[in-house]
Formats: C-alpha cells, structure tokens, sequence
C-alpha cells in the first residue's frame, strides 16, 4: 500500500476499515470477553493493537490521530492523511463496546453517503432533546463530542449545526429554534457504556448487510 499516492478519499477510507477490522482483530485475539468493562484497558489496547500498513507500524491510536488531522511525529509525511479532517469520521470508528457506532464496510465510490449514514445512525440512536422552549432545554450528546470537542468546532452553535444535520426534520426543526438566543439552552453529555459488545455489533452488521 502507498498511502502517499492516494487520494483523501481512498486514504481515509482505507484507514476507517482498517481500523475497525483492526480492533475486532485485536479484540478476538486478545481481548476479553462480551459485557466486560474495557474502560480500563482501552488505553493500551488502543497502543498496542497494530497493523504494518507499508513500512509503518500503525497502532488503533495512531489510525485515530491521523484521520483527525493531528501530526504523528513518528510518521513521514506519506504516513499521514492529507486534506481536511471530517467529524463525520468518529460516527464510523467502531470500537465495538455497547456505545460505539454500528459496524460498517465503507467504499471510496460512496464515502460521502455512507459517512452521512454513519451519522444519522448514530445521532439519531444517542441523541435526546429534554424540555421545550421557552423552558430549560438540555441537549443530551454522545461522550465523543465532549473528547474530541475541537473536530466538532469547538462551539455550541457548531455542534448543533451539525447534530441537527443528521436528526429528523421535527426534531432538528426543534432542536435549532431551542438553541437561537435561548439562555436556558444547555448542552451535556451521555454516560458511555464501556460494556464490550462483539456479539451485538456482528449480528447487527449481519442484519443490515441482508436487508440491502
């Protein structure tokens, strides 16, 4: 594989399969049961689990640092994705514990569509919207947009632009009035569920790969 004559599509998703096929790998080789707590082990696990991709070494984390944009500073620049990160990405990273996004197979042809997929999937499962204008409302977000918060822009006014994109019309029609100029708008985020859950995300795969 020379990732320094691919394209930002194709580099991004060949590193988002390869990631997920890279943590299931790790995970039913070295990884511990269904419905164990991985929140303890996940930071060596997400250093230590590694695919040679040419002639680098790239570990889970390494994956994850690149495809956000972020230098690697063992890396060469044709180790690292050239172009413009895009947040859509955490929606598709599948670290198969109970919060995770659903497991995908993603194709340069179709990135786009499969990346909005991804999000609305994902969004529209963890996403709560409690009370209602002009009333305290409070936006319940999935953890990942408080631990990656700058790739979703950082602000509020970025991140519900860009939940809102992906809920259905009612709810995102909500969710945008709720938000404009509303001093009891506030934003929080959901417990992550650090439960390991193969089992579920396999047969979820499996259903959706035959209803297509």
């Amino acid at each position: 594989v020379e990732l320094a004559k691919m394209s930002f599509n194709d580099t991004q998703t060949f590193f988002i399969n390869v990631f997920n096929c890279l943590c299931l790998h790790a995970h039913l080789t070295v990884g511990l049961p269904d419905g164990t707590d991985f929140r303890r082990g996940q930071e060596v696990f997400m250093k230590d689990a590694q695919y040679r991709i040419g002639e680098v070494n790239y570990s889970l984390e390494d994956l994850l640092q690149c495809m956000r944009g972020k230098a690697v500073k063992k890396f060469s620049p044709a180790g690292r994705i050239k172009g413009i990160p895009d947040p859509r990405v955490h929606f598709a990273l599948c670290d198969f514990t109970a919060s995770a996004p659903a497991l995908r197979i993603y194709t340069t042809e179709n990135l786009a569509f499969d990346l909005d997929a991804a999000a609305r999937s994902f969004l529209q499962r963890e996403v709560q919207i409690l009370g209602a204008h002009p009333g305290p409302v409070t936006l319940m977000l999935p953890r990942v947009f408080k631990w990656f918060n700058s790739d979703f822009g950082g602000r509020s006014s970025d991140v519900v632009s860009l939940v809102a994109r992906f809920l259905p019309a009612t709810q995102a029609s909500q969710l945008t009035a709720c938000a404009a100029g509303n001093s009891k708008f506030s934003i929080k985020y959901s417990a992550f569920d650090w439960r390991i859950a193969i089992a579920q995300h396999i047969d979820s795969f499996r259903a959706a790969s035959n209803a297509v």
